[in-house]
């Protein structure tokens, strides 16, 4: 857990790199708040519909 603190501290990214791009991000919210299936998006992005939820909250 330090040297995870130490990195972070650095500035370093500890984690998994997204699989979407911020552009790609804002494309599921705008498309979704335009009423298109949650389903089909997640189908077509390649991610769950719990990673999809996550997106659109945020």
């Amino acid at each position: 857990m330090k040297k995870i603190a130490k990195a972070q501290a650095r500035g370093k990214h500890c984690g998994r790199t997204s699989k979407l791009s911020k552009e790609q991000m804002g494309e599921i919210r705008r498309r979704s708040g335009e009423g298109e299936e949650k389903k089909a998006l997640a189908i077509e992005f390649g991610i769950s519909r719990q990673t999809l939820y996550r997106i659109i909250k945020v």
